[in-house]
């Protein structure tokens, strides 16, 4: 529902977890036996997989906007990242592509149309197709991030490291924030807050590379320019809840039904819309 490059630079803070230079693995409390994997490994196991493959990142929640202290639901999204990843001779690369569904609060159905709570303005929704996304990894699972998108200035920063530990689970937050400033001097601020949790013993187990892992994600960030907010004050934040899983068929219903609906093609065949 937003301009192009806000979109973009959302699907790269949803896609990949920057990890900026010189975090380390770290935390309350953090298991001898963990501590001893480097944090570039753990990172790519527990959020990806250890070796090569694919795999699926589900995602489900509702956006809300926050104005004069008071919190109103506007919409649900259903989301899920398609997710390659491949060894590299510095680390590794992930191609990953992401459909977002907005979706009606009471029908569940795609949005089409969206009644501003605040202006009473009727406002149309209009899908932008995604496109794959390619991120390469250091080994220590930091990369560059550009300065700019297209004509904007993109001022982005991240942070993670391992949260908490408590018996055999891991926490691992990932904190990024991002300031677009288009040509024209409007800008736009997005902050996310990603938790992921995962078994120890399944980071730990060389026979398992594809952890079962969930994440918790909170956002906050400017109005949107579809919502013609002008200068009001607020703003829009998100809570939203996920797993990743091994193969597609582990992808909630709603998802894939939606996606067969919208887009079949890449419903029969989900790995070859990555691409080659």
């Amino acid at each position: 529902m937003n301009s192009k490059t806000p979109n973009t630079m959302r699907r790269r803070m949803l896609a990949a977890s920057i990890i900026l230079p010189g975090v380390a693995l770290a935390g309350p409390a953090v298991e001898s036996s963990i501590s001893k994997l480097d944090f570039g490994s753990l990172y790519r196991k527990l959020r990806y997989r250890g070796d090569d493959g694919v795999l699926f990142w589900w995602l489900s929640g509702t956006k809300y906007a926050h104005f004069e202290n008071e919190v109103t639901p506007l919409h649900e999204l259903e989301a899920c990242a398609i997710i390659r990843i491949s060894t590299t001779t510095t680390g590794f690369r992930v191609t990953s592509l992401e459909h977002t569904f907005y979706t009606a609060l009471r029908t569940g159905r795609p949005l089409e149309e969206l009644k501003n709570p605040f202006t009473g303005e009727l406002l149309k929704y209009k899908r932008t197709p995604p496109q794959p996304l390619t991120i390469d990894y250091r080994s220590d699972a930091t990369f560059d991030v550009p300065s700019t998108m297209g004509t904007s200035r993109v001022a982005f920063n991240r942070s993670a490291a391992v949260l908490r530990t408590h018996g055999d689970q891991i926490w691992l937050q990932d904190d990024s924030s991002a300031l677009v400033t288009s040509a024209a001097g409007t800008f736009s601020r997005a902050n996310d807050w990603s938790t992921f949790r995962c078994n120890q013993k399944d980071i730990l187990d060389a026979r398992n590379q594809v952890p079962a892992s969930t994440v918790h994600m909170q956002s906050v960030g400017s109005w949107q320019s579809w919502m013609n907010m002008g200068q009001r004050s607020g703003g829009l934040t998100s809570r939203i809840v996920g797993a990743k899983v091994r193969a597609f068929s582990g992808v909630p219903a709603v998802w894939r039904s939606l996606l067969e609906e919208f887009h079949p093609e890449v419903a029969r065949d989900p790995i070859a819309a990555l691409g080659a």
